[in-house]
């Protein structure tokens, strides 16, 4: 399979190569007359960008360059000028990796049945010893190019706000040296407040490996105790905001809660609907029947998100890994509009707020390394084993089992060659000694 549940992703060189994305990028043109070209601070980005523009070209649609700029911001342009888009980007994946996401004309990622209709014309074209040109030049696409788009992505979202009373507030600012790194720090600015920042300069060698955990943002967080502010950081495509303070992460589920919360208060009354994955805590369902808000279950992926929210027409979908979609007209996980909203909250209820959530469960994400090919061996392996545990079993995302006191959900990434664990309980102790018998066996399965 090329694709996983976010694009095709890789090691650069051995599963991304040029050959690859210039096919994936002829494919992709037959959906649409204009393609918008994306990609995040990569060193191979500007590599990669060169042969999709030119598969684009030999299909006959016109390839827009729009150079280095959060995804999201992709997705904004994407849906104003109903066309498609590349991002060129392995998110929050190791340096040496790169990859492509497809947007469609809405600005959502492809469905899985184009999904699986680009692959089924990627493998019939691997079937030629080589790609034949076309023989009349009036048939092919042209190249373009659209300038400040994240700039604009940015005025769009500050029409969501009311900046009349929102108080100057100064916010820590860790962009991964990625995509977001210019267009995070604007977003503060043009809502009033200030930034100090940290790793905000595009950087084809990261400073802090991509994934914004607190492992990878221990320096980081260590200024944002000494200077006592509230921090954000951004994986490499900026479509992840994770917040922190001195003492570490904000809690994933106690930031989507708060999200939630913020949104539901502003909204007002009326029964709104929120769209959440397999992963979120019970934390989330808490909040949402505290607010007598309808919470949708989705397999894990920010497009499944996006799909249950154009079909029940939700307020806001979210996972618990800093990517959170909004009702503002852009369908994919927007950073910059997270960090916006989330400068509001700082503004009008100081950052006290952010440690007032509290899941009161113990909480357990863990993974495994699994081999790409192995994944589907494993998962069996692990579902026989499984078996002995009591307690509701749902197969549709991996495996989860819910029971009395808590749940947890094993899953292979759809992005990297790893086997999730995510485990909720009631009882730390319990919980403890539950996850200690769940790495047995997938360690014992992969």
């Amino acid at each position: 399979m090329l694709f996983g549940t976010s694009g095709i992703r890789g090691e650069v060189g051995s599963k991304i190569t040029p050959e690859l994305v210039y096919r994936i990028a002829r494919i992709t043109g037959d959906y649409s007359k204009r393609v918008f070209v994306g990609r995040d601070a990569r060193s191979s980005g500007k590599y990669l960008e060169e042969y999709i523009v030119s598969g684009l070209i030999e299909s006959g649609s016109d390839g827009i360059i729009c150079g280095i700029l959060p995804t999201p911001s992709l997705s904004y342009v994407c849906a104003k000028e109903k066309s498609f888009g590349i991002m060129i980007t392995a998110s929050h994946n190791p340096p040496s990796h790169n990859g492509i996401k497809i947007l469609d004309s809405l600005g959502k990622e492809i469905s899985i049945k184009i999904e699986n209709e680009i692959e089924k014309k990627f493998n019939e074209l691997n079937k030629e010893k080589s790609i034949k040109a076309k023989s009349n030049s009036s048939c092919f696409g042209q190249v373009g190019f659209e300038e400040n788009v994240f700039e604009k992505h940015i005025e769009h979202n500050l029409s969501f706000f009311n900046l009349q009373n929102l108080e100057k507030k100064r916010i820590l600012i860790d962009g991964g040296n990625g995509a977001g790194s210019f267009a995070s720090p604007l977003s503060i600015r043009n809502m009033g407040g200030s930034s100090l920042t940290l790793n905000c300069e595009y950087s084809g060698s990261p400073n802090r490996l991509l994934e914004p955990t607190n492992e990878n943002l221990k320096e980081t967080i260590s200024l944002a105790g000494n200077l006592n502010l509230l921090g954000a950081a951004h994986d490499g495509d900026c479509d992840r905001t994770v917040l922190f303070d001195g003492k570490g992460l904000i809690g994933l589920d106690e930031q989507l809660a708060l999200m939630i919360e913020a949104l539901v208060q502003t909204k007002g009354k009326g029964r709104n609907r929120i769209v959440s994955t397999v992963e979120a805590s019970l934390l989330i369902r808490e909040v949402c029947e505290a607010y007598d808000c309808e919470l949708i279950i989705t397999p894990v992926g920010s497009r499944n998100i996006a799909e249950k929210m154009i079909e029940k027409k939700a307020l806001f979908g979210g996972e618990p890994c800093g990517e959170y979609i909004f009702n503002n007209g852009i369908l994919c996980p927007d950073a910059l509009f997270s960090i916006m909203k989330f400068y509001e909250m700082l503004s009008m209820n100081g950052k006290e707020r952010f440690r007032r959530a509290k899941n009161n469960n113990f909480m357990a994400r863990d993974k495994l390394f699994c081999r790409e090919l192995k994944k589907k061996g494993a998962l069996e392996r692990i579902k026989k084993k499984i078996r002995k545990f009591e307690g509701k079993i749902s197969l549709e995302d991996g495996i989860r089992v819910d029971f009395d006191e808590g749940w947890f959900l094993i899953r292979p990434s759809g992005t990297e060659e790893i086997m999730r664990i995510t485990l909720e309980h009631k009882s730390k102790k319990k919980g403890e000694e539950l996850h200690g018998k769940l790495r047995k066996i997938v360690k014992e399965s992969v």
